[in-house]
């Protein structure tokens, strides 16, 4: 029998598709002919931060790239605190407690 036990959130066809973990802990999906990457990890991030990832507003598609909290302390389940960029002008870092603004860091240079 089998089961799917993890899914991405994109659906593409490829004959030629490969699974790697890179040096940096970014685990990418991608076809190994045409080299185009369909999902990597970094592009979802969750409560680690590693070096190389990034958080923001992706302005072509509206992704929005943020961390966010454990349900508990033995619970991985998105909590209620998350930490990310809202779009304004200039950009501003913020931190919300569920979806009402809890903190902000100011204008966002990086």
């Amino acid at each position: 029998k089998q089961n799917t036990v993890w899914s991405t959130n994109v659906s593409v066809q490829s004959n030629n598709s490969i699974a790697l973990l890179s040096d940096n802990g970014d685990f990418i999906l991608k076809d190994s002919v045409s080299g185009w990457v369909f999902w990597e990890s970094f592009n979802y991030p969750c409560d680690t931060f590693l070096s190389g990832m990034k958080i923001g507003l992706n302005t072509k598609t509206g992704e929005k790239l943020f961390l966010s909290s454990w349900q508990t302390e033995d619970d991985p389940l998105p909590g209620k605190f998350s930490t990310g960029l809202v779009a304004l002008k200039p950009p501003q870092a913020f931190e919300w407690n569920s979806s009402k603004p809890y903190w902000r860091g100011g204008p966002w240079d990086g």
